[in-house]
């Protein structure tokens, strides 16, 4: 039998890490068992959780699906994440919008920048 025991200093959510392997817990400590696997097998199992609870997380902006339990005791009460009302996703879709249209200026302008670089000729004369 292989058991597993995470912890958390509460920036990661071990509870969520380890249901995904039929475990469970709390926010900081939560645990798992396995019968008919190896510690190797668990291991990459381990691994995979992980792996794929930080792609859940998602980038700020981004409206993600997380469960009520996570998103009501871990994301919002830290000020990760906001419910995703329809007024709250329509606001970063404009946010978005904003945000690359300046990006797209940046670029531009950059662009621009560079070729005024590159036809300019300079001589030194020693």
């Amino acid at each position: 039998m292989v058991f597993i025991s995470g912890r958390s200093l509460g920036d990661t959510n071990v509870q969520v890490i380890l249901e995904k392997l039929g475990g469970g817990g709390h926010m900081t400590v939560a645990g798992a068992q396995f019968k008919d696997k190896s510690i190797e097998e668990v291991k990459d199992l381990l691994l995979g959780a992980v792996q794929e609870y930080f792609e859940e997380e998602g980038k700020k902006g981004d409206v993600i699906n997380v469960s009520d339990g996570h998103g009501r005791n871990f994301l919002i009460p830290r000020g990760l994440a906001k419910e995703a009302t329809d007024g709250g996703v329509s606001q970063v879709q404009h946010q978005k919008a904003a945000e690359d249209k300046r990006n797209a200026e940046a670029l531009a302008e950059a662009k621009e920048l560079a070729a005024k670089i590159e036809s300019l000729k300079v001589t030194f004369q020693a």
